[in-house]
């Protein structure tokens, strides 16, 4: 997908045909043949994490590892901006948020529902789940405002519970979209916590 995202950028039919798959440093050509180029392409990407719980200037293990893949991709020398609810920007990072505003209403909102389920004694569960399903409504179209002038070449999406922003961004541009999965999250939150909307997680 990210081979295909370059061949946009590479208009000329005769250098599409030979477009290299450069994404790793090992190029490979139509023919099959490979070698290994330190000139590589820069490509844009957006990488999409809606879960409210990963702060990408947190210390948990999950926010460690979304700094480690951006920044990765970045000294690979591609260009990569961050969605998340938690945008705030990251010092000393090479990535950059794409927006500050966070998590907007959704967060607002989810906040509100739960300071209104525990007072009146109920499990505050359905609040943390109606949360991203609100920010899926919200996201996108600030997202897009953002992206307007320099759009991405490829979207990667942290899978999250609920999580459909990659997905709606990637329909609305039309670019590849690459989903990371670190952990069956449903049958986790079935297991270990109270899911309240299992059907609509899966």
């Amino acid at each position: 997908s990210l081979r295909q995202a370059q061949c946009r950028r590479w208009p000329s039919p005769s250098r599409r045909r030979r477009c290299l798959w450069t994404f790793a440093g090992w190029t490979a050509s139509v023919s099959g043949s490979a070698r290994f180029s330190m000139e590589r392409p820069i490509v844009r990407l957006l990488y999409v994490c809606s879960d409210f719980g990963i702060d990408p200037n947190g210390t948990k293990g999950a926010s460690i590892h979304l700094r480690s893949i951006t920044r990765a991709l970045c000294e690979l020398g591609h260009e990569v901006s961050i969605l998340s609810p938690k945008g705030r920007a990251l010092p000393g990072h090479p990535a950059k948020m794409l927006s500050s505003i966070g998590g907007g209403p959704a967060e607002a909102m989810g906040k509100l529902l739960k300071n209104w389920l525990i007072g009146h004694d109920l499990n505050d569960a359905p609040a943390r789940e109606l949360r991203p399903l609100l920010y899926n409504a919200w996201a996108p179209t600030v997202a897009l405002s953002a992206l307007r002038e320099n759009p991405p070449d490829a979207i990667i999406e942290r899978l999250s519970l609920f999580g459909h922003v990659g997905l709606d961004l990637r329909e609305k541009l039309g670019v590849p979209l690459i989903v990371e999965m670190n952990a069956p999250l449903t049958e986790e939150a079935e297991t270990y916590r109270s899911l309240q909307l299992s059907g609509l997680a899966r």
